[in-house]
């Protein structure tokens, strides 16, 4: 489990659930992330023939939807690379009255 020092709210306890999935320590992330990776650079070979097919009216191409995933992707490994160099505050949640 990633480390807490204090509990998160629901909405975030969901988040911190589905990044377990991964793995309980950054080596293991790391692992289970390069596997995914793998998979997902393999999907990208089989689909070149119907790289720019439409899949149906108004749905993405598989080239679209890999480039969405590569975007999503960067941003994400920026905003982890943001929060490894800068330590940030701790926020505690309000009580209620």
């Amino acid at each position: 489990m990633f480390p807490m020092t204090n509990p998160p709210p629901d909405s975030l306890a969901a988040a911190y659930q589905m990044l377990e999935q991964f793995g309980s320590t950054p080596e293991v992330a790391k692992a289970v992330l390069l596997q995914e990776k793998a998979a997902f650079e393999a999907v990208i070979a089989q689909k070149q023939a119907v790289w720019l097919e439409p899949r149906g009216e108004g749905v993405w191409t598989a080239a679209q939807i890999v480039e969405h995933v590569i975007l999503i992707s960067s941003l994400f490994l920026r905003i982890v690379q943001l929060f490894k160099r800068v330590e940030l505050p701790e926020i505690s949640m309000p009580k209620g009255e």
